[in-house]
């Protein structure tokens, strides 16, 4: 035969096969990191690697290098739950006008910890800073997201905020931060257990915006409002 195997050889070759498929189905695989990242370009965070780029905004999007496959997944749906609303799609909107002066890289760790500079503190789930001087173009901001086992609608409310934080800076405070980022350092969101959220601190179209995208996000088939 072409191949040099027979039949019946081909037949043993599939139950070895099948028993050893039994056997991976019955054996939990540890979390498993993304392998061979392509090359890291300098101007983003250390150990974080592009896999995706917007045609149309200046967004570019991350992976730490201890992202496993399982968040890499959560990540790209999360990514998606942003762009599905109509609240996302509008601020991405902004940005693509915008592409000539701004650069947004949209960096995903596991963890706080795997974040490298002490500019976040301890109970922040993202992260936002202009990380260039704004006297010139392109204004580099670095948005970072830290996943820590959330789920994928709670991780785009998270990269959403951070988004709103790009848009305050780009439309209201021209890249100042010192003059204000859409909310106060101590602003607070308090959720009852009815999921009914009470914002403290925050500026009223930034509050607007993430009262919007929680409507739109309960509309997208599979999802539902980050209540944690």
């Amino acid at each position: 035969m072409a191949d040099g195997f027979t039949a019946y050889e081909k037949g043993l070759e599939g139950k070895h096969e099948q028993a050893k498929d039994k056997q991976a189905a019955t054996t939990k695989a540890p979390a498993k990191v993304i392998q061979t990242p392509p090359p890291q370009e300098d101007y983003w965070i250390p150990d974080c690697f592009v896999f995706a780029r917007d045609q149309t905004s200046p967004l570019v999007y991350l992976n730490h290098k201890n992202i496993t496959t399982t968040q890499a997944q959560d990540i790209q749906k999360a990514i998606a739950y942003v762009k599905q609303t109509p609240t996302g799609a509008a601020l991405l909107k902004v940005f693509a006008q915008k592409k000539a002066e701004l650069q947004i890289g949209a960096h995903f760790f596991s963890t706080l910890a795997d974040y490298p500079y002490g500019d976040a503190s301890p109970n922040e789930s993202g992260h936002t800073t202009v990380a260039s001087s704004i006297a010139a173009t392109p204004i580099i901001i670095f948005v970072s997201v830290f996943l820590a086992k959330r789920k994928p609608e709670c991780i785009a409310d998270t990269f959403f905020h951070e988004l709103v934080h790009v848009w305050f800076l780009a439309t209201r405070t021209k890249y100042n931060e010192v003059a204000g980022t859409g909310h106060d350092p101590s602003a607070s969101i308090t959720i009852d257990p009815n999921c009914k959220k009470t914002y403290a601190g925050y500026d009223p179209a930034f509050q607007q915006q993430l009262q919007n995208f929680d409507l739109d996000l309960a509309k997208i088939p599979g999802a539902k409002i980050c209540c944690e």
